[in-house]
């Protein structure tokens, strides 16, 4: 295994781990904090150089990430989305790539669509007694709370991920 193997590899595995916390994380206190964004920003621009991404990979990555923040923030203007949805999803592109970020998209959106359906059946349903005294459940349960979209953007990650060049050179 070389170095570039081994970074991949390591890069695969705290991205995806991220992406879960981010997405946990997310349920329980619907944020997505900026050093979690920004951990995940410096850990793309640390392994880059341990995988020998060119400029022109690194170029696309970050004009796709920037599109795609810029539309993220749009749902975010309206009212759609989070701030840190917003920026963990164009974070989430950087990593990715422009290959499978069309992909990853449409994966968020299904898996964003099950999850709201979920989250409304769960809230039209009484709270069960083992989730009465936990702060995060009876935030979700309530109709006025938004759906915390770190869970879509989560499973959407992990089904992307094989698909990416980090999966490639790992």
């Amino acid at each position: 295994m070389t170095t570039a193997n081994f970074a991949a590899s390591t890069a695969l595995w705290f991205f995806a781990g991220a992406s879960v916390f981010a997405g946990a994380k997310d349920l329980v206190t619907m944020r997505i904090s900026n050093v979690l964004v920004l951990s995940l920003l410096v850990a793309y621009v640390v392994f880059l150089p341990l995988v020998g991404y060119g400029v022109q990979l690194i170029a696309w990555n970050t004009l796709t990430a920037l599109a795609v923040l810029g539309g993220a923030f749009m749902l975010f203007a309206f009212g759609y989305i989070g701030g840190g949805d917003a920026k963990l999803i164009a974070v989430t592109v950087l990593w990715i790539g422009p290959e499978v970020t069309l992909g990853y998209l449409f994966y968020t959106a299904i898996f964003g669509a099950l999850f709201a359906l979920v989250v409304l059946l769960f809230r039209r349903l009484p709270l069960p007694w083992f989730l009465e005294n936990k702060e995060w459940s009876v935030r979700l349960h309530t109709a006025e709370a938004g759906i915390p979209f770190g869970v879509p953007m989560a499973f959407a990650t992990l089904l992307i991920l094989p698909q990416t060049h980090w999966a490639t050179l790992a």
